[in-house]
């Protein structure tokens, strides 16, 4: 293991370990505050790193630096602040734990800075200590709005968001693991800067029809989801957007049965759980 990995594997293993306490005090559906809050981390992640690229991350977990700084994001947008989010909000905790989480949060970037392990382009600590304790604050109002009058709305957003997550750190692990996907819309030289400019808006699409899917309850309507999905793989492919590597555009199916698996399982659970 490489010097500038372990920072983050010791910041993920501790926030595992948060999790997991928060999993066992509290009762309820902690999975769900947890996407909600990866989900509105991914739409900020999106603008501030995929396209304006305001900073990039050096975990050296990957060779090539583009995917290596876009798993370093993933980190910190899928596990280190929508954990602490879930925490905070489990625990009914108010601004000054907000406050103190995102001087926290705020103090690690200065170490890592100071470590090399990221880099500040045209973004700022003092934008990570401001911006920190609002989005605690939202995940919060969110999650108050979802156990109110406002739940059969929300929920639906919290399907798509799990569908969105999902499907995004599939793509992602398709292209940086195993190689498999790049996908080309000429938006940067770089193909996989382009792909991770590309992906996050294809798989947005893809959660739109999952999301529908898993909202109509005739067995005809999944299938034409089912098809749809699939339908838009095959044209993207044959306008040479999705490009994948040794590998047949069928090879998506089974990502796509699983994913509308997953999908309809948790919007039961959200029925089930908000009583919709």
């Amino acid at each position: 293991m490489r010097n500038k990995t372990i920072p983050f594997v010791i910041l993920s293993i501790l926030h595992f370990l948060l999790l997991g306490h928060t999993l066992y005090k509290k009762k309820q559906s902690i999975f769900l505050i947890l996407f909600s809050g990866i989900g509105l981390g991914y739409i900020f992640e999106y603008f501030v790193l995929d396209i304006w690229r305001m900073y990039c991350y050096y975990p050296k977990v990957f060779k090539n630096k583009v995917v290596d700084s876009f798993f370093g994001g993933m980190l910190s947008q899928a596990v280190f602040i929508p954990i602490m989010a879930t925490f905070l909000v489990a625990f009914k905790l108010g601004w000054k734990w907000r406050i103190g989480a995102g001087l926290f949060y705020g103090l690690i970037e200065r170490i890592f800075l100071r470590w090399g392990l990221f880099k500040n382009r045209t973004w700022n600590t003092l934008f990570t200590i401001t911006a920190l304790p609002i989005y605690f604050w939202l995940i919060e109002k969110w999650w108050d709005a979802m156990e109110g009058k406002r739940k059969d709305l929300l929920s639906k957003f919290t399907l798509f968001f799990i569908y969105w997550v999902n499907y995004c750190n599939i793509y992602f692990f398709l292209v940086a693991s195993f190689k498999k996907l790049i996908l080309r819309a000429g938006f940067a030289k770089d193909k996989y800067s382009d792909t991770f400019i590309v992906a996050p808006l294809y798989t947005f699409y893809l959660s739109i029809i999952g999301t529908l899917t898993s909202l109509c309850q005739h067995k005809s309507s999944k299938i034409l989801g089912f098809l749809t999905i699939h339908l838009s793989d095959q044209l993207l492919y044959k306008s040479r957007i999705i490009q994948p590597k040794n590998w047949s555009v069928f090879a998506f199916l089974p990502i796509h049965f699983v994913q509308l698996a997953i999908g309809e399982y948790s919007y039961k659970h959200i029925r089930k759980y908000w009583k919709i």
